[in-house]
């Protein structure tokens, strides 16, 4: 035969009760608990895609201001070179200017030598 005291079947009922109490607040706070990790998450995500965003304009400019600096840099590399090419045609024409007056100074006695032994030649005969 099973006996069942009143004393103890309420004694056990009054602590499954706490129990439950206890399990429906500790599910309160586990359920809050994922309700604000939810939140803290979508906040990281938005602001992981205003970061990710912004990296990928940064980038973009980045890119940009290269690509401008290479041409710049190309266009102002290729002025440098005609500068210098023109500085060379410059030089070179003065050297063969200076040239052909120094051959005009070296040979002209020679050549008038030449011209005045020619008609002096030619007078005589």
């Amino acid at each position: 035969m099973i006996f069942f005291s009143v004393e103890g079947l309420r004694k056990q009922l009054d602590e499954t009760n706490m129990q439950r109490e206890q399990l429906e607040k500790i599910q309160v706070t586990i359920a809050e608990e994922l309700r604000s990790t939810r939140n803290r998450l979508e906040v990281d995500a938005s602001n992981i895609n205003s970061l990710t965003s912004e990296v990928r304009q940064r980038t973009r400019k980045l890119e940009d201001d290269h690509r401008l600096t290479v041409r710049f840099q190309t266009n102002e590399s290729i002025q440098k070179l005609k500068n210098i090419l023109r500085m060379i045609l410059y030089v070179n024409n003065k050297k063969l200017s200076m040239l052909a007056i120094f051959f005009s100074i070296h040979f002209a006695p020679h050549v008038i030598k030449s011209i005045t032994n020619l008609i002096y030649f030619l007078i005589k005969k």
